[in-house]
């Protein structure tokens, strides 16, 4: 019963709409990975279950190895919202953003031994908020630099936000 048990949690997590990954010890040996986390991080299986986090994966070693560290030795679990991790897929460094939470995995006794990362690649939404702000500055310096009396208003009250040296 607890086998059956066992084997239809391991299926739900590795089903799981979220990266989800388990490493151990201060080597950050990744004891699980599921189908979205392996394609996050461009690894099958067989590449990455039983082998320390950095030696597969060494581009991720400045952006997480004193945060997985500091988990490990602590207890206290860590979230990061649009954090950014280079990782190499398809050949190259890409610099991904994940919303994740790093959970000290403890035994019955307590001990930490491990930590659950669970992660939503959160990159495109970025990079959309980065390309708006980009266009918000460059609409916001054509309008101070046109030669035609131009102001933006914001509300009901029509509060000027922003107005040009010809509008004054």
């Amino acid at each position: 019963l607890f086998n059956e048990s066992e084997k239809k949690f391991r299926n739900t997590v590795m089903q799981a709409p979220v990266a989800i990954a388990v490493f151990r010890g201060p080597g950050f040996i990744v004891e699980t990975a599921n189908l979205l986390y392996l394609q996050v991080v461009g690894k099958t299986e067989n590449e990455l279950i039983g082998k320390p986090l950095l030696q597969v994966l060494p581009e991720v070693r400045e952006a997480v190895e004193s945060l997985l560290a500091a988990v490990l030795t602590t207890g206290k679990a860590s979230s990061k919202l649009e954090y950014l991790v280079p990782i190499c897929r398809f050949g190259k460094i890409d610099n991904a953003y994940f919303n994740a939470v790093f959970e000290p995995l403890k035994e019955a006794d307590g001990t930490v031994t491990g930590i659950i990362v669970v992660a939503t690649e959160v990159t495109s939404l970025v990079n959309a908020k980065y390309k708006l702000a980009e266009s918000e500055k460059h609409f916001k310096h054509m309008v101070m630099q046109s030669p035609v009396a131009m102001a933006i208003f914001r509300g009901r009250e029509f509060i000027i936000e922003i107005a040009n040296v010809e509008m004054k």
